[in-house]
């Protein structure tokens, strides 16, 4: 995905993995990439690299383990992360409502009701666009636990002409469209293109 979500995903990683060792508490690799939510290979990688930069220290403990301190260099980089982050996710932000605004202009000039799919970020973002425009939503649709676009609203089967299907999924946004195209074979498909969802070939 594009405007920087991956990147933003990693920093917030390392920014916590940072906040974990400001702790200094007997650690382990295996239990930092739990509490971080990242894989072994990882944390090892992020913390011989932060070691290296001087950002991160270890002192032996007890039981072959060790304690895992934040130096002031290390306390400086974190602040510069957050900034970065920050600075990164508003610009996203930006882009993104800015993006479904042009959409929502598109769907308003059509008359059609806005139905959401997907689930994640994205759908905040938009509701804040249909807000600004004064447009409501008539229904949201959302994967369930199958792994399968839950659609069981008779709103959108009596009015499915006049309906813009609006995609919001942040993680499987071409699953959904695949979904929207096999259920409804619908041409009122509406998503960012930074999602770069792919149109199968007549």
């Amino acid at each position: 995905m594009n405007l920087n979500v991956d990147f933003n995903v990693k920093t917030s990683k390392i920014i916590n993995f940072f906040s974990l060792l400001e702790k200094k508490k007997i650690v382990s690799q295996s239990n930092l990439a739990k509490d971080v939510l990242i894989s072994l290979g990882m944390a090892n990688a992020i913390l011989k690299k932060a070691i290296s930069k001087g950002f991160v220290k270890a002192k032996t403990a007890p039981y072959k383990r060790y304690i895992y301190y934040l130096t002031k260099d290390g306390f400086k980089e974190k602040s510069r992360l957050v900034k970065e982050y920050l600075d990164s996710s508003l610009n996203f932000f930006k882009k993104a409502k800015q993006a479904y605004l042009r959409i929502l202009i598109e769907i308003q000039k059509k008359k059609l009701s806005v139905v959401l799919v997907g689930e994640g970020d994205l759908v905040d973002i938009c509701k804040l666009s249909l807000l600004q425009k004064n447009l409501e939503i008539l229904d949201h649709l959302k994967i369930d636990s199958k792994n399968k676009l839950k659609i069981n609203s008779k709103k959108i089967k009596t009015k499915l002409q006049n309906i813009a299907f609006v995609i919001v999924e942040s993680k499987k946004p071409q699953f959904v469209y695949d979904e929207l195209n096999r259920n409804f074979k619908t041409i009122n498909v509406f998503y960012p293109k930074f999602l770069h969802i792919s149109k199968k070939l007549k």
